[in-house]
């Protein structure tokens, strides 16, 4: 499918699923990368004027600035666990 215009199949994976239909299925079978409909989720929230992060994942990354200034030798996996 080299050439096409992935725009549409993008905008349909980042768009709503129906139940039981995971983001990553739905990009393989419409044939687009996990990424491209991660960012087209994250920039249609932008666009609107709507902030592409909720408060979850606000209060989220601030927790784990937390724990990564307290412990700066932690990684990821540390980090989650503590989580």
């Amino acid at each position: 499918m080299t050439g096409t215009d992935t725009t549409p199949r993008r905008e349909a994976a980042a768009g709503d699923l129906p139940e039981g239909l995971t983001r990553q299925r739905a990009c393989e079978l419409l044939g687009v990368s996990r990424a491209s409909a991660y960012r087209d989720m994250a920039g249609a929230g932008a666009a609107d004027g709507a902030d592409a992060w909720s408060d979850k994942d606000e209060r989220l990354a601030a927790e784990i600035d937390g724990i990564h200034v307290e412990s700066l030798a932690f990684g990821a996996r540390k980090i989650s666990k503590m989580l």
